[in-house]
């Protein structure tokens, strides 16, 4: 009577290959995962950028074809600190208003005057200088 061993387990060049593939993938994930945590973080700062813009504008738009000279030129900076595992990072913004009559050869009313109204927010971040900039009209209502 004869005795068979069943051979049970993998041999080595199964490992092998085995931790080869999990390495492999194990890489791409990891690239994926850094590549998405910076593409978050540039949105975030285009996010900010984009609100504080609308806030600007809705505060020209708020005081109207009257007043909204008073908000032209440069304001202050706005610096934001974010705090990511244990790494601080500063973004400061910087906000500009510009108010300007409309151009010669623009199509409105004959007795109806405009105001160009533009709030321009500029950054820098990773990627590099950043800006948005929103544009509105502005009519004088007697």
């Amino acid at each position: 009577m004869t005795v068979k061993r069943l051979m049970r387990g993998h041999n080595l060049l199964e490992m092998v290959v085995a931790c080869f593939i999990f390495l492999t993938i194990s890489t791409g994930l990891v690239g994926v995962w850094i590549s998405m945590a910076k593409e978050m973080g540039l949105a975030n700062s285009r996010l900010v950028g984009q609100h504080l813009a609308e806030q600007v504008m809705e505060e020209c738009v708020a005081a109207g074809y009257k007043n909204v000279d008073a908000l032209n030129g440069a304001r202050p900076d706005i610096v934001m600190k974010e705090v990511d595992r244990d790494t601080e990072q500063r973004f400061t913004y910087k906000v500009t208003v510009a108010v300007t009559p409309m151009g010669a050869g623009a199509v409105v009313g004959p007795t109806q005057q405009w105001k160009v109204v533009k709030v321009n927010v500029a950054w820098h971040d990773a990627v590099g200088d950043s800006s948005i900039e929103f544009k509105t009209l502005l009519a004088r209502h007697d």
